[in-house]
């Protein structure tokens, strides 16, 4: 790894830049079909930080990216994990 960031500083290599996929927080809600409220309470996310996602005064960090990401995929199970805590 280190190698390749010594050649990257000396000009010999470009590295490639990996940026996250943004996530669309409302659209993930929506498809659960929950209120903001229902949401907030089901999977422990501050009902300020959702609104404040959802409408594009802040994005999520990458621990709440991956967690909103498993939430889209298995928010049955996720809540059921909570549950089961």
């Amino acid at each position: 790894g280190m190698k390749l960031v010594l050649a990257h500083q000396r000009g010999k290599i470009e590295l490639e830049q990996v940026w996250p996929r943004p996530v669309d927080v409302k659209a993930i809600r929506k498809r659960v079909k929950m209120s903001q409220a229902e949401f907030s309470r089901a999977y422990g996310i501050s009902k300020r930080a959702l609104q404040e996602w959802e409408q594009g005064g802040r994005k999520p960090d990458s621990t709440a990216r991956a967690y909103l990401s498993v939430i889209a995929k298995e928010p049955v199970l996720v809540r059921r994990a909570l549950v089961n805590e």
